[in-house]
């Protein structure tokens, strides 16, 4: 998977090792080398990861909970309403970088003082898995936000 939201390839490992030894396997954060089927060494870039099949789904819609702060000037919280802009970022394979995808959120359910339910419509498909982690950002006028996280709960799946 790219850095690019829905740069998904499939291949195979044909040979694969860590960069001192041949194995059969490897754990996450190893340094690898792998011979994969299909993909040139051209296609590959710093940052990008290999997960087995079916870990990732490429969605557009997604339900999610939202954790929002207090502002830290006046102490306000700032939940977001429906239709409200804003932008979803999410943290790329590659150490240190992010990037945003803008999205509006409808049927939004307040749980608690600080945690939202919403439904998610992004603007553009992003490779995600259940439980991943994203946080918020404002996305034009209609938001008011200071910021937040949240969690997908429900995924949507895009069919190709």
């Amino acid at each position: 998977m790219g850095q690019e939201p829905a740069d998904v390839k499939m291949t195979t490992v044909v040979t694969g090792g860590t960069l001192q030894l041949e194995t059969d396997e490897a754990t996450t954060g190893d340094n690898v080398r792998l011979a994969l089927s299909g993909i040139s060494k051209q296609d590959v870039l710093r940052g990008q990861i290999l997960a087995e099949p079916g870990l990732f789904q490429k969605v557009v819609t997604f339900q999610a909970n939202f954790y929002i702060p207090s502002s830290k000037r006046d102490g306000t919280i700032m939940l977001p309403e429906e239709g409200a802009e804003l932008l979803f970022q999410f943290t790329s394979s590659a150490p240190g970088k992010h990037f945003g995808i803008p999205g509006v959120l409808r049927g939004v359910t307040q749980l608690s003082e600080h945690v939202v339910h919403a439904h998610v419509d992004l603007d553009s498909p992003v490779a995600m898995k259940e439980a991943m982690r994203f946080s918020l950002g404002k996305n034009g006028p209609s938001s008011n936000m200071v910021g937040g996280h949240g969690i997908a709960l429900e995924l949507d799946p895009i069919m190709d």
